[in-house]
């Protein structure tokens, strides 16, 4: 093994393609085994949420402009962009069942026993079936978007296509993810970050508890902001305040805003601050944690400022955190500013 030439070169002879390939692969977003992340860069419709792929009125796909990776082999990466909507056609609909369509684009290389060394859209037809399998797509494509043809499909104008791309990003960026799903799809390696679009998230990689994405810390996860509210032992002050459900071993921290009470002649009040990791929600009558967090005592009847508080746990399940205020005996009136909020630490 060697130095390859570098980028730029003085030598005459110009800089290989595979040289070029692999040094470009430098500059993109790795997965866990080294290999570059083929996508999609989030720019252009894609930055808008807008389809990539579209259907038309004909037997074929529209192709918004892009600019994204693809490796055609070994560990190399190419620069691809779409500079203007492509019309990508594929075959007529099945005369029975229906087929799944997967659209795609290559790049090509003669030294690659391609035909040329232009760069090429394609779709691959999958065998129509009551129940229609995903096709493979030729080594080196990189997938776009998957389409249901049905068999009384004529024109691609109304079918279902289902935007697949993965997105892809320069070494050291955040990646973007639609959901968790694709999320956990990814193997990356240690300290990667991504985000999910549906729950505007940022995610990384850790290795312990366990390997897998977790929470990044500092984000607000759920909030709860009550109104005035009154109550007798065993209810709630307020609503619930409930997260997305979290990896088992993510750090969250529960926090409770100074809150102002009535506090009657009658009797004293304590409230406390309930938490839960659990698939049902926080109830005054079971709860995964509970904070004692300040008790009024009988006195001449006024209004009375309480300090907040907050409390700090690592999930034990792939479940939501839910937390809530309680009464936990005597009677509140006038509850008024109850804040209560979750976040990743």
């Amino acid at each position: 093994m060697a130095l390859i030439k570098t980028r730029p070169t003085a030598d005459p002879t110009g800089l290989p393609v595979d040289a070029e390939r692999l040094l470009l692969a430098g500059l993109i977003t790795k997965n866990a085994d080294g290999t570059p992340r083929v996508g999609i860069f989030p720019t252009g419709v894609v930055a808008t949420g807008a389809a990539l792929v579209t259907g038309r009125a004909s037997m074929g796909y529209d192709v918004a402009p892009f600019k994204g990776i693809s490796s055609r082999t070994g560990v190399g990466v190419e620069l691809q962009a779409n500079d203007a909507v492509a019309v990508v056609p594929t075959t007529a609909a099945p005369p029975a069942n229906s087929r799944l369509d997967v659209i795609w684009f290559r790049a090509q290389f003669t030294a690659n026993t391609d035909a040329t060394n232009t760069p090429v859209f394609g779709v691959t037809q999958g065998v129509a079936a009551g129940i229609p399998t995903k096709p493979s797509i030729p080594a080196g494509a990189t997938e776009l978007a998957v389409a249901t043809i049905l068999s009384t499909t004529t024109t691609t104008a109304s079918v279902v296509i289902t935007q697949t791309h993965q997105f892809t990003a320069t070494a050291g960026s955040t990646v973007l993810m639609r959901n968790r799903t694709e999320l956990d799809a990814w193997a990356a390696p240690v300290g990667e970050t991504a985000r999910t679009l549906d729950s505007d998230l940022l995610w990384v990689r850790r290795a312990t508890p366990t390997l897998g994405w977790y929470v990044a810390p500092g984000q607000r996860l759920a909030y709860m902001a009550g109104s005035t509210t009154s109550g007798v032992a065993g209810t709630i002050l307020g609503s619930v305040a409930k997260t997305i459900p979290l990896p088992i071993g993510q750090r969250v921290r529960v926090r409770c805003a100074r809150v102002a009470m009535y506090n009657t002649p009658a009797g004293g009040v304590v409230y406390t601050m309930q938490m839960r990791n659990n698939l049902s929600d926080v109830t005054s009558s079971a709860s995964d944690r509970t904070i004692t967090s300040r008790a009024h005592q009988a006195g001449s009847g006024n209004v009375v400022s309480v300090p907040g508080a907050d409390t700090e746990f690592v999930t034990t399940t792939a479940n939501p955190v839910t937390a809530a205020l309680f009464v936990s005996s005597g009677i509140a009136f006038g509850t008024d500013g109850q804040e209560l909020w979750i976040e990743s630490y």
